[in-house]
């Protein structure tokens, strides 16, 4: 499977303009230029020949333009096309020499790669193609790069051997959740120091964090345990401080916080739809501003993980935002126990219905984040969308879900379809044999030149 890793593979250059041209190490230097075209799709299914002027400078192409500057950006992987003859491979493989074959080919530019077969094998590949770079710090490239100097321009990758990767960790698990590779395992596999420092960032956010936990709590999980945890709206953010918030809490004289108190208090710290405490919990938790470190009496600490940030820095102001919260849902809702699911809705294709789930950064493993709002709701904009829950054996045992459903055809009868079951935080079975897709088959089409018929 894949995740987004934190790779930094693509850089983009600010240059000085002059004489035409731009500046490197001190000297003017012409750009190259040419010309595309490309055909351009009309409202009325026409095309439209458009010629597109390209500059490139030695960094790679132009972005944009201003009188005196430009950003031109460099990628990996103009070089490697064989990015689907990896996967093909990777997917055909019988066993791991097999497939960490296939990742020697080196045609995926990014993506976290985790495997895990039959015969017990597992392992992590922080997979993607690095720049060896001239400067070590990860901050010196996580920005626009002024630049002015020829050796800010890399010109090779690092091997897979270079890679940060794990296989078969005595921990017995490996968890990935768009964090760095560091963190692949609790306590940590991988060295830091091993690496360029440009490699990959160092931290560990707040899902991330209950993966580990869940994973950490329990030493056997079955099957139907990981769909529970896959589909677990807990949120990591909330076990952490709320300890501390109603220490501030009873440490103060405000009747309004401690009413709110009672509420989370009886809340059971999920985000499924009837939860009732959830969204005063919300309320609080982007006006604490949950994502920033000075915001904790202990931030966030690369020797302990999974168990900082933690604590108030500031107990009163934390108090304080609590009764704000507090008031804004009482006056627009009405009840501080208004359920998450009446406010936060999945609104798609004509279908609207109660969400779970929130954003990744509060710390929950099941993510919806929100993708816009009106004035008495706030929708999903996305998250969760290809899930697969697996056990190998001799027959494989799979729980899958595909959240907006197979197509985007207005017509099509999968558009949306399997929103209910997002909704009612279910899986559905996976159609892997023969007779589960001939036992679903609607019909067959056969092509036939450059059109399909229906098979009788």
């Amino acid at each position: 499977s894949h995740t987004d890793n934190t790779i930094d593979n693509t850089d983009t250059y600010e240059l000085e303009l002059k004489d035409g041209g731009y500046l490197l190490d001190g000297e003017v230097k012409p750009f190259e230029t040419s010309t595309k075209t490309i055909a351009v799709r009309q409202e009325n299914g026409t095309l439209e020949q458009q010629e597109i002027p390209i500059m490139k400078t030695v960094h790679g192409p132009v972005i944009n333009k201003s009188d005196n500057k430009i950003l031109a950006i460099r990628m990996v992987g103009m070089d490697r096309p064989n990015m689907f003859l990896q996967w093909w491979r990777m997917l055909n493989s019988t066993n791991f020499d097999e497939f960490e074959s296939a990742l020697e080919m080196a045609q995926i530019p990014f993506w976290n790669v985790m495997y895990a077969d039959k015969e017990g094998e597992i392992f992590y590949l922080f997979n993607g193609l690095v720049p060896k770079r001239s400067q070590d710090a990860w901050d010196y490239w996580d920005r626009i790069i002024p630049g002015g100097k020829s050796e800010d321009i890399w010109t090779e990758v690092h091997d897979y051997a270079d890679l940060p990767k794990v296989r078969n960790p005595e921990q017995g698990w490996l968890q990935n959740a768009n964090d760095p590779p560091w963190t692949s395992t609790i306590p940590m596999t991988l060295n830091a120091d091993d690496y360029p420092g440009y490699m990959a960032p160092r931290y560990m956010a707040f899902r991330p964090q209950r993966s580990a936990r869940m994973l950490l709590e329990d030493e056997s999980i079955t099957h139907d345990e990981l769909v529970e945890y896959k589909l677990s709206t807990r949120l990591e953010f909330a076990d952490r401080i709320l300890d501390d918030l109603f220490m501030a809490v009873d440490a103060s004289d405000s009747e309004k916080a401690k009413e709110a108190k009672a509420v989370l208090e009886a809340w059971d710290r999920e985000a499924d739809a009837d939860s009732k405490g959830m969204l005063l919990f919300f309320n609080w938790a982007r006006k604490f501003g949950f994502w920033n470190n000075s915001n904790y009496a202990q931030g966030w600490d690369f020797e302990n993980p999974h168990t900082t940030p933690d604590g108030l820095a500031d107990p009163e102001r934390a108090v304080q935002l609590l009764e704000q919260a507090a008031l804004e849902i009482e006056t627009k809702f009405g009840s501080l126990e208004t359920p998450w699911g009446d406010y936060y809705r999945i609104n798609y294709n004509g279908k609207n219905l109660p969400a779970n789930g929130i954003d990744g950064g509060l710390g929950i493993f099941r993510v919806a984040w929100p993708g816009g709002s009106d004035e008495n709701n706030m929708y999903v904009g996305g998250g969760d969308s290809w899930v697969g829950v697996i056990e190998f054996g001799e027959k494989v045992n799979a729980k899958v879900l595909l959240s907006y459903g197979n197509s985007t055809q207005k017509d099509s009868p999968h558009f949306g379809d399997q929103l209910e079951l997002f909704s009612k935080k279910e899986l559905r079975d996976a159609w892997f044999y023969k007779e589960d897709i001939q036992a679903n088959t609607k019909e067959i089409l056969i092509r036939n030149g450059e059109a399909f018929e229906i098979k009788e």
